[in-house]
């Protein structure tokens, strides 16, 4: 009984970090949208806004605290958030050798 439970409480566990992480990039993505981070850099419409976030989910992986927090951070000023934070958001990728 007592490993059931247990199994119980590791699954739950996991359940919950997914949905944190998904509600976590919602909202930062909700602030880089608003910033107008995937346009030409002007604050879109809120409809505009809308269709951004799942363009935005989907681009990022899981967000880390150092994105998370830069976000936040930074969401009264959109110029910093876009400039400062896109390294700690969009890690770079390696070259390629070849």
């Amino acid at each position: 009984m007592r490993g059931i439970v247990s199994l119980s409480f590791v699954v739950g566990a996991l359940l919950g970090c997914h949905a944190q992480q998904a509600d976590l990039k919602q909202d930062v993505c909700v602030d880089v949208c608003r910033c107008g981070a995937f346009g030409d850099g002007t604050v879109p419409l809120p409809g505009e806004q809308a269709l951004c976030v799942p363009g935005c989910e989907q681009a990022l992986d899981a967000i880390t605290d150092d994105c998370s927090d830069c976000v936040f951070e930074n969401e009264n000023s959109c110029s910093t958030m876009l400039s400062v934070c896109e390294s700690k958001c969009v890690p770079t990728q390696p070259p390629v050798n070849g």
